[in-house]
């Protein structure tokens, strides 16, 4: 581990982290001391034990997405390379090369889910220069195009309905999936349908996350929809509806 760490106050001085609770601030400020150079922290329970936070606080940091988190349990620190320049003479790249290559980084240095086609070009100090190909939505062509039935789909869940929110997903992001880039949207879908969320709740709040945010995901939609549900969120159109005056006989 290296032997200090930064932190921009453009992130940790900003509305969205001082509304968290105290110990989700320490958790994120101790997931940073023990991260490696890259951002990846790869035992975050165990540090949260450490330093005495709680699941919850993992998770409003997730929520948040200060951190993203990946099915192995695996964390990064999302604006990790905002935070931090190491010199390429000290910079130790990380062993968690699979969860890496399932990030891209935006052009203010965050780091964010793969969701599109890339090709990484490794330079100089070896940290990633991104180049983003045009990709073109389209229905699911052959069968590495569609989502893994035998892991996800029941007769609760049909295949129809996640095709459903899956289209919708893909046409707002302006991409097209492939094999396993269907499985983290499919993994939060699938929660979402077990809360009794109906196709409908998703792909409002999904179109309610593309109004109001330049970077979400499904888990996004899945942390937002019950603002969607309770009418806490609407999107800007709505917001901005004038109201309808009602005449005596519709009243």
């Amino acid at each position: 581990m290296a032997q200090r760490r930064l932190f921009s106050p453009q992130i940790v001085e900003s509305d969205a982290f001082l509304d968290m609770p105290l110990s989700s601030q320490a958790l994120y400020f101790h997931l940073s001391m023990y991260a490696d150079d890259d951002g990846f922290i790869g035992n975050p329970k165990r540090i949260m034990k450490m330093t005495g936070a709680n699941e919850d606080d993992l998770r409003i940091l997730d929520g948040k997405r200060f951190i993203l988190t990946f099915s192995t349990g695996i964390v990064v620190i999302k604006h990790w390379l905002i935070n931090n320049w190491i010199r390429p003479d000290r910079y130790k790249q990380t062993k968690y090369l699979e969860e890496k290559k399932q990030l891209i980084q935006k052009e203010n240095g965050s780091y964010t889910e793969n969701d599109n086609q890339m090709t990484y070009q490794m330079q100089g100090s070896g940290m990633p220069q991104v180049k983003l190909s045009k990709v073109k939505l389209s229905k699911y062509n052959n069968s590495a195009d569609k989502p893994h039935k035998d892991k996800f789909e029941t007769d609760k869940y049909p295949k129809t309905d996640y095709i459903k929110v899956l289209d919708e997903y893909q046409r707002l992001k302006g991409i097209k999936l492939q094999g396993d880039e269907f499985l983290p949207p499919m993994k939060e879908i699938k929660l979402m349908f077990k809360s009794d969320r109906t196709v409908e709740h998703i792909n409002e709040t999904m179109e309610i996350c593309e109004d109001n945010y330049d970077d979400w995901s499904m888990n996004t939609v899945r942390m937002k929809i019950a603002d969607v549900v309770g009418g806490k969120l609407r999107s800007k159109k709505a917001i901005n509806q004038p109201l309808k005056v009602l005449s005596t006989r519709e009243i």
